[in-house]
């Protein structure tokens, strides 16, 4: 088992103090535009990221995760024959953790437009 040690509240407030940054709402981490939230930049994957982001998954076992009757329409988004829809995409990175929940990402996106 990995042991991964998480920094203090106070290590982190450290850490930003001596990149002289005062709050983590100074820096924005790179995240791609496919993992946006629809209403933040949301742009569709290319086939090549779908292929890279499902890998290790089956298109069977990706069907099942994402209530697909089987895994022909899998393969159309791999290959680029067809968009994959927002909403699959976005079920999968939740599922899979790549994201946090929408509802988690809506409530931020309307705490800093009421600013």
């Amino acid at each position: 088992m990995k042991i991964v040690r998480i920094p203090s509240i106070q290590d982190q407030k450290s850490f930003l103090k001596r990149q002289s940054l005062s709050t983590s709402d100074e820096y924005e981490i790179e995240i791609p535009n496919s993992w946006k939230v629809f209403e933040r930049g949301y742009i569709s994957p290319s086939p090549e990221e779908i292929r890279t982001t499902f890998k290790g998954f089956s298109s069977t076992q990706l069907a099942k995760m994402l209530g697909l009757s089987d895994g022909r329409v899998i393969r159309r988004w791999k290959s680029g024959e067809s968009e994959i829809p927002y909403s699959a995409w976005r079920l999968f990175l939740i599922i899979t953790e790549r994201v946090v929940d929408l509802n988690e990402d809506r409530s931020l996106f309307e705490e800093k437009n009421k600013e």
